[in-house]
C-alpha cells in the first residue's frame, strides 16, 4: 500500500546531495515540496519537490538530502 503524505506540501527546500549524476540540480538549489510517497514494502520514501529550475525530481530518503529553509 502506498500512502501520500502532504503533510509539508508548500514548504521551502533547499538541496544538500543528490546521487542523481544526471540531473542539472547542485547542493542549494531550491524548491517546494509536494508529498513524500510512503511505499509499503519500499527501502525508502520518495519525496516530491518542484524545483525552481523547472525540474521536478523527486528525491529519495536514505540516498539524497535536503533540508527545509522556511
Amino acid at each position: 500500500m502506498t500512502i501520500m503524505n502532504k503533510d509539508n506540501a508548500g514548504r521551502r527546500v533547499e538541496l544538500i546531495h543528490t546521487d542523481d549524476r544526471y540531473t542539472k540540480l547542485r547542493p542549494g538549489s531550491r524548491g517546494t515540496y509536494q508529498y513524500c510517497l510512503d511505499q509499503e514494502g519500499a527501502m525508502e520514501n520518495q519525496h516530491g519537490i518542484q524545483w525552481d529550475n523547472g525540474s521536478n525530481l523527486s528525491l529519495l530518503e536514505g540516498k539524497d538530502r535536503f533540508k527545509f529553509i522556511d
